[in-house]
């Protein structure tokens, strides 16, 4: 396993994790996703004002990132959790093995990968 393999989970990370989960809250506000807890999240905006939406819709992204740092901040620190990806060499990397701060690396990989783009920078 090398480099590149730490870029492709990158790359998976965000767009099946990171992407998706602002993709669901977009369609929660909008009426698109259906369920109990998107009508409830709907309830729950529908009490606020046009400007309280969009704070939730900048808002939003941003702690989805927060979360997802600090899940890869668990990932470097706990010795009992371990997060591997499979290469093309078929062996199996600890991605923590290939990087120096995958919490770090987060933030790169959201700026090359999301299609939503960084939160921050928005």
């Amino acid at each position: 396993m090398n480099e590149d393999d730490l870029e492709k989970f990158g790359k998976w990370f965000v767009a099946e994790v990171y992407d998706k989960a602002v993709d669901d809250m977009e369609a929660s506000m909008d009426g698109r996703l259906g369920g109990e807890l998107a009508e409830s999240d709907r309830l729950v905006l529908s009490r606020g004002s046009h400007d309280c939406r969009n704070i939730v819709r900048v808002l939003g992204p941003r702690m989805m990132l927060r979360v997802l740092h600090q899940f890869l901040t668990q990932v470097e620190e706990n010795q009992a959790i371990v997060l591997g990806v499979r290469g093309d060499d078929s062996g199996v990397t600890e991605c923590k093995a290939l990087s120096d701060g995958l919490s770090g690396d987060l933030w790169g990989w959201v700026e090359e990968y999301s299609r939503h783009g960084d939160p921050y920078r928005s």
